[in-house]
């Protein structure tokens, strides 16, 4: 084959010693000749639709559409000058070609005009265009070359592993390349802040300052006689001392005052209410004798 290309689908186009066009559906598999070519190629390439550009044999550019290749004839692209014998094609649809002095050349589309690119030395037979925009030249001499990703840069030798090449091709649509992509800067996650548990507290207890009661004074109750009964007064006295009192000082007892309440105060210790209750029954006996002699005096 003097030259190759790449479809979207990877299958192989190339160009025979006769001229003729032949397909390939890959490494592994034979050749095939396209059905109904006219043959007279030098050079072809095919864009991202899978249309065939085919240098012919006037050195301009032709097309045919591979989808029903059979039924599609060739079209002539609109001449925009130049003579051109080797063809690539960007994955954006620029065309990049060989011009007969066997520099480079590039052309925006089918209608723009062709331009030469920067004159950077060297000399290629074909090129192809690399995902990266490298592009891939064969030197004079069957060597291959780089030059790229920017058509500024000058051309480079590969190193030489031998043998000899005369065609070349690539499969620069398939994948966006690196150039195009407005790559973001990755974005460094903050490491994650590891917060202790709060500590939680006991609220504090609030003690109430303890009371101080006073002492409960138990008074005894005064009782009252039923209505319409008369009141004893002996009722607060105990049995015990009724022995001592004779007839006429329970008489007499009747005009007693009134006893006399008298606030009481916190219970003493035992010994004392004791001794004072015995001090309490002799005053009260001596007085009623006391009111007895008294009484006995005036009936003399």
């Amino acid at each position: 084959m003097t030259a190759v290309a790449i479809t979207s689908q990877g299958k192989i186009l190339g160009i025979g010693l006769n001229k003729q066009i032949y397909f390939r559906d890959s490494l592994d598999h034979p050749w095939v000749k396209a059905p109904d070519d006219t043959g007279g190629f030098v050079g072809l390439a095919v864009t991202k639709d899978d249309t065939i550009l085919g240098i012919g044999a006037d050195n301009k550019i032709w097309t045919r559409s591979l989808k029903n290749f059979a039924s599609n004839l060739w079209v002539k692209a609109p001449d925009q000058g130049g003579w051109i014998k080797g063809i690539s094609v960007y994955h954006n649809g620029r065309i990049l070609a060989v011009g007969s002095n066997n520099k480079l050349m590039t052309r925006a589309n089918l209608k723009s005009p062709w331009k030469s690119a920067p004159n950077k030395g060297g000399e290629v037979t074909d090129v192809c265009v690399l995902k990266d925009r490298t592009v891939i030249g064969i030197g004079m001499n069957n060597r291959l070359f780089t030059r790229g990703p920017t058509l500024g840069s000058s051309w480079a030798a590969t190193p030489d592993l031998g043998g000899g090449v005369i065609a070349i091709a690539s499969h620069p649509w398939r994948g966006i390349t690196p150039v195009e992509i407005e790559e973001k800067p990755a974005v460094t996650a903050k490491p994650a802040v590891v917060t202790k548990p709060a500590v939680v507290t006991k609220p504090a207890v609030v003690t109430k300052p303890a009371v101080i009661t006073k002492p409960t004074i138990i008074t005894k109750p005064i009782l009252k006689p039923p209505v319409g009964e008369a009141e004893d007064p002996l009722d607060d006295v105990e049995e015990t001392d009724l022995e001592d009192v004779s007839p006429a000082e329970l008489e007499m007892s009747q005009f007693k005052p009134a006893p006399l309440l008298v606030e009481s105060k916190p219970e003493d210790p035992p010994e004392v209410s004791c001794a004072l209750m015995i001090l309490f029954i002799i005053i009260w006996v001596s007085l009623c004798i006391k009111i007895t002699q008294l009484d006995s005096k005036d009936e003399l």
